[in-house]
């Protein structure tokens, strides 16, 4: 037995390896090599960040492990769910855009999203962020497969504002780049916890510390 890091999110499946093949001949056929930095104009995501009142003690504590067996975490199936907030608990959740060259140019808390919510959410927005990363040409972005960011309502929504989407195969996290951003604001929130010192914060003033810190990401 081994103690390892809790996965989340299943590893690739034979289908899920194809689609990815697949995606990347059609990137190669269908779109010039600087897609990347001058094609597409965003990549947009959403994140929960989980609110605790002593965000030292948060980071003190050792990150969640789970015993497996050699190997038996190849099982695509095999994953850990859980949890992150305890009982009680809030969130603060965050839509976020990046753009090649123009880092973060959007950041938004959000309280629930649903399919009528994002439609709104796109034909509030999506404009607006076309203008922010200087590429109105292309109006080209980047989501994840989220149902909700992909549903009926959010497409007629995408349609009215002249948006494309380019999809990515599923279980393939790794090519969104804006995980990359999400990652290093966790990282920077909690080491100001631990430079601050922070052994009370209140749930509004740490809304406004993980927005500030997209902000200068």
């Amino acid at each position: 037995m081994r103690f390892c890091e809790a996965r989340r999110k299943g590893v690739l499946t034979k289908r899920n390896q194809l689609k990815r093949v697949k995606f990347a001949r059609d990137v190669l056929n269908k779109h010039s090599p600087q897609i990347w930095t001058d094609e597409i104009c965003f990549n947009l995501d959403g994140l929960s960040f989980w609110y605790k009142t002593n965000p030292v003690a948060e980071v003190k504590t050792p990150r969640g492990k789970i015993w497996r067996k050699r190997n038996e975490g190849l099982n695509p199936s095999c994953t850990a769910k859980g949890c992150h907030t305890g009982s009680g608990g809030k969130v603060v959740k965050m839509f976020v855009a990046i753009s090649f060259g123009k880092g973060v140019i959007f950041c938004e808390q959000y309280e629930k999203c649903d399919g009528n919510y994002f439609a709104n959410f796109i034909r509030r927005n999506f404009r607006k962020l076309f203008r922010a990363s200087g590429k109105m040409h292309s109006r080209l972005f980047v989501q994840d497969n989220c149902p909700i960011q992909n549903c009926a309502k959010a497409r007629l929504a995408l349609k009215a504002v002249g948006a494309k989407l380019s999809a990515f195969p599923p279980r393939s996290c790794d090519l969104l780049v804006i995980e990359n951003v999400f990652n290093l604001v966790k990282r920077e929130l909690r080491l100001q916890a631990l430079r601050r010192k922070l052994v009370y914060e209140s749930y509004k003033q740490f809304s406004e510390r993980v927005r500030s810190t997209h902000t200068l990401s």
